[in-house]
């Protein structure tokens, strides 16, 4: 929701992406920070990490259409 590529998707697009998302919600730049931080200051020691904030979007399959190419 606070992202440019959020605001051009339709209505419809908007709630495809968020049915495909295990947690049915967009995030929040409160939880992204929260991710930050503990990446930072708390896992100080954890280096070369992949991690996923993207609420189990990653494990919705392909059910949903893709992002228009450039929105983002």
């Amino acid at each position: 929701e606070h992202t440019r590529g959020w605001s051009l998707l339709s209505e419809s697009q908007r709630q495809n992406l968020i049915s495909h998302t295990l947690l049915e919600r967009s995030g929040t730049p409160q939880e992204i920070a929260d991710l930050v931080y503990f990446i930072t200051v708390e896992a100080s020691y954890m280096t070369g990490s992949v991690i996923r904030c993207d609420g189990g979007y990653c494990l919705g399959g392909e059910s949903v259409l893709p992002i228009p190419a450039g929105d983002l």
